[in-house]
């Protein structure tokens, strides 16, 4: 992950500073350095702006570079492009030499006319004999639909049915004729007297029969009726109504008293419908109350078995396991900025003790000097004055030399002592430069070890703070799930006691139904019993009349029967006598009176039978005939049909054997396939720009040889990894993407869509916007065993001066603010758990500041949402270190 950037301190403001202190020191400046080093206070306004919080990322820009190569070898003859040209998706870039595939072409031409000739030559031959073997064919199938010619055997069967027709009317007729010489015959023969002899005596003889009939009937049924009332099976609508009221009061009654026995014994077997219904409901209700009871203890142990807290459980775990990595994430984090913060570099102490001491050393040489300075004027002064005096006469004589001599030795003196204050206040100077110098150089370096060290601890404490925000996201999250348990046990067992109440509540209402139905039922017992006294009283009574009347009946019935079977013997008699009586005169008639009309009918009906049985033999003879022929017919159709399946087949094999045909065919796709080769290879000596872009790089020279490639123009991430993979590099500039790799704790808050803000440090840290376009489902192991997973991006806009390989530092947007007091992170600080921060109570004025209590909200690692405490447009202080 990349660090947060930190402002250095101005090291022309410290070179400034520590100038000035050099030309105040050689001014003569009497007042001392500060002895350490002050705090500098940097003020920073409280501004509204949009916070961005999400999970960040190094990256780098990818633009999709596509290698392109010949599909065939060859010499390069022609290079349109250099690097840097600009292309357009069709654009011939280069080529080959196509002398040596010009002459395949033609060659493969030709070849392909000759085998297309010789084909046309075997397609032919093969048509001529498959148009002479379907002729053969037509022939024969013309032959097997010819149909089955039986004019002649039909005729012949027709004219023998007419004849077989003609021989039945004579046989008719003359059977016509002796039932009409018979009947002449008998036409003077009296049949009337017979005829209504039998007539009357048939009558008589139906009627006695019937009435033999209907008094069998009457017997069998009156003896029917008196068995069935002995065997207490009688049919009779007033006993069976009876005897059905008896037993239904019966059964009601025996139904009555079991039911409520068996209720009384606890037994089901005979329940009614009602008292099932309601014993059943209670011993529900009952069994209903035992499993709420059940339940509810259940619920009220320890560990409730009913309770269903796989998913809580499940929820609970998943949160621990969590709230354990987090932990274990912070506590790594939170070392790691322990570890950080430990080594800071060393104070510039010694050196500003140093550059103090100097100065304190220049300010005694310095005063030592002026000191010294002032006694030389003073001795210069008296000096002058005394040879002032001497020369205008007011000293005189040798006390005047003496005086003379000792102001020109004190005047000496002050002036070697002033020497000596000057090369001691150079000394000084020079060991001040040096100190200062020492200071200042130091000072360079503190900073840039201070800067490093800043961004290590500020980089540290971002992974704690985010570290610590998720472990405190799964605190939450964990202590919702054990909430979440808890919340769920607790109804579970209000509503387990909740169903205890309702159950016994139904159970008390099924039992007092239960009691209702035991008094119903005995109400019922009572009514049965006295309808089945009632009820066999009625029975008897109707069954001892009864009786008397079915014995009368048979009696009466045998009487008839006797009577009536001798009246059909009787009339059974004379209808036999009355036909025998006509028979006889008839056949006494006729032997008295035959005629020869009733002879001569008979002969013809003798010779008619002749005729016409020598006609049914003609007739069959001509239909065996016609059989016969069908049959002959049906046997050359089949010979025919044979022959035809032979031609068919003879045909289909030549359709199907084209061997002569198939390698001419063969022969031509060949010799058609290398020409498209030689066409294909023709048409690949180019090579054509598959898109709009940019040439990166040329690999080749005209007149070098290549190797073909038969891989397609495949658009590879980056120019770095496509540099030695083609003769010509295209770059696609209509898209630039780039990529990163996500940790894998951070990887599935890392969705497809998500936006990103890309800061590009080439650009003076230019933020572009960005989206998520694919997130690999390949994991990288590095060799520490870090996994991190690769997720690719793309700039939502084209910029010509991003270019490919770039770094860049990636935020994936999370969440974002807009419109929210900001203040830097840095202006915070904590005191027994509460935020503050410092802030000028006088506009910019950092020397008078108070302190403030805040609210913060959302943090990005470099800069805070503020929610209450602070308010636009104020100024809080950022505290540091600088020369006082």
């Amino acid at each position: 992950m990349k660090t947060n950037k930190f402002k250095k301190y101005n090291l022309l403001a410290l070179l400034l500073a520590a100038m000035f202190l050099l030309t105040a020191g050689l001014a003569g400046c009497t007042s001392a350095a500060a002895d350490t080093a002050s705090t500098k206070t940097t003020l920073k306004q409280v501004v509204k702006s949009n916070l961005l919080v999400g999970l960040t990322a190094d990256g780098t820009i990818t633009l999709p570079v596509t290698p392109l190569n010949f599909e065939v070898s060859g010499k390069i003859s022609e290079i349109d492009v250099s690097a840097g040209s600009v292309v357009k998706k069709g654009d011939v870039l280069a080529q080959l030499d196509d002398t040596d595939l010009q002459s395949a072409l033609q060659t493969a031409q030709i070849n392909l006319e000759k085998a297309q000739s010789a084909y046309q030559d075997a397609v032919n031959t093969a048509k001529t004999n498959l148009e002479t073997e379907q002729q053969n064919l037509q022939s024969l199938q013309q032959q097997y639909s010819t149909p089955f010619d039986d004019y002649s055997y039909q005729k012949s069967i027709t004219d023998s049915q007419t004849t077989v027709a003609r021989r039945q009317k004579d046989l008719n007729d003359a059977q016509t004729a002796l039932n009409k010489a018979k009947s002449e015959s008998l036409k003077d023969f009296d049949t009337y007297t017979y005829d209504q002899a039998i007539t009357s005596a048939q009558t008589t003889l139906q009627r006695r029969q019937a009435d033999l009939a209907t008094a069998q009937t009457a017997l069998a049924s009156a003896q029917s009726d008196l068995s069935s009332f002995s065997k207490g099976a009688y049919d009779d609508y007033n006993i069976d109504n009876l005897k059905k009221t008896l037993a239904s009061s019966q059964q009601t009654l025996a139904d009555a008293q079991k039911v409520l026995a068996d209720a009384k014994a606890n037994s089901s077997q005979y329940y009614d419908s009602t008292m099932q219904s309601a014993l059943q409901n209670a011993a529900q209700k009952k069994q209903d109350l035992d499993t709420a009871n059940a339940t509810l203890t259940d619920a009220m142990s320890a560990n409730p078995k009913q309770f269903d807290s796989y998913t809580y459980d499940q929820s609970i775990s998943s949160a621990k396991t969590t709230l354990d990595r987090r932990q274990s994430d912070y506590n790594t984090a939170y070392s790691a900025l322990t570890d950080a913060q430990k080594n800071p570099p060393a104070l510039l102490d010694e050196y500003q003790q140093a550059v103090a001491d100097a100065q304190t050393a220049y300010n005694e040489a310095n005063n030592t000097y002026l000191s010294a300075r002032d006694d030389t004027a003073t001795a210069l002064e008296r000096l002058n004055n005394y040879k002032f005096n001497n020369n205008n006469g007011n000293n005189t004589g040798a006390v005047a030399n003496t005086y003379l001599d000792l102001y020109q030795g004190l005047y000496d003196s002050a002036v070697t002592a002033e020497n000596t204050a000057q090369a001691a206040l150079t000394k000084a100077q020079n060991t001040l430069n040096q100190a200062q110098q020492t200071y200042t150089n130091q000072m360079v370096k503190y900073n840039t070890s201070y800067t490093a060290y800043q961004a290590t601890v500020d980089a540290a404490k971002k992974t704690a703070d985010t570290a610590k925000q998720a472990l405190d996201d799964a605190t939450t999250a964990y202590n919702t799930a054990l909430t979440n348990k808890d919340r769920a046990l607790q109804t579970y067992i209000t509503n387990a006691q909740t169903a205890v109440t309702t159950a016994q509540q139904a159970y008390d209402a099924a039992q007092q139904s239960v009691d209702q139905v035991f008094a119903n039922q005995q109400s019922k017992v009572d009514s049965a019993q006295q309808s089945v006294t009632d009820a066999q009283s009625s029975l008897a009574n109707a069954q001892a009349a009864l009786k008397t009347t079915l014995t009368t009946t048979v009696a009466n019935a045998q009487k008839s029967l006797v009577s009536a079977q001798q009246a059909v013997d009787d009339s059974q008699t004379a209808y036999t006598k009355a036909v025998d009586d006509k028979s006889r005169a008839e056949d006494t008639y006729v032997n008295t009176n035959i005629t020869t009309d009733v002879t001569n009918a008979q002969n013809t009906l003798y010779n008619a039978q002749n005729s016409y049985n020598d006609a049914a033999e003609a007739l069959g003879a001509a239909q065996v005939s016609l059989t016969k022929a069908q049959e002959a017919y049906q046997n050359s159709l089949q010979t025919l049909k044979t022959n035809i399946d032979n031609e068919t087949k003879k045909i289909a094999e030549m359709k199907s054997s084209t061997t002569s045909v198939d390698s001419a065919q063969y022969n031509v796709n060949d010799a058609q396939n290398q020409v498209q080769t030689a066409q294909n290879s023709l048409a690949q000596i180019k090579i054509v720009a598959p898109i709009d872009g940019t040439i990166l790089s040329v690999s080749k020279k005209v007149g070098e040889l290549v190797t073909g490639t038969d891989s397609a123009a495949t658009a590879i991430m980056g120019a770095i990894n496509a540099a030695n993979n083609g003769v010509i590099t295209l770059c696609d500039t209509s898209a630039i993407y780039l990529t990163t790799n996500v940790a894998e704790g951070d990887i599935n808050n890392v969705t497809v869509g998500m936006p990103i803000k890309v800061e590009i440090d080439a650009l003076n840290s230019e933020v572009v916007d960005a989206t998520v376009t694919t997130i690999s489902s390949i994991p990288t192991i590095d060799s520490s065993g870090i996994t991190t997973y690769t997720v690719t991006g793309k700039l939502n806009q084209v910029q010509s001066d991003i270019k490919d390989s770039m770094s860049v530092f990636l935020t994936f947007v999370q969440k974002e603010d807009d419109n929210v007091l900001l203040i830097p992170n840095k202006a915070i600080y904590v005191d027994n758990g509460q935020q503050y921060v410092n802030v000028a109570k006088n506009g910019t004025d950092d020397k008078n500041l108070e302190q403030r209590a805040v609210t913060c909200g959302l943090s990005n690692g470099t800069q805070t949402e503020v929610t209450s405490g602070l308010s636009e447009g104020e100024w809080v202080a950022i505290m540091g270190v600088s020369l006082s």
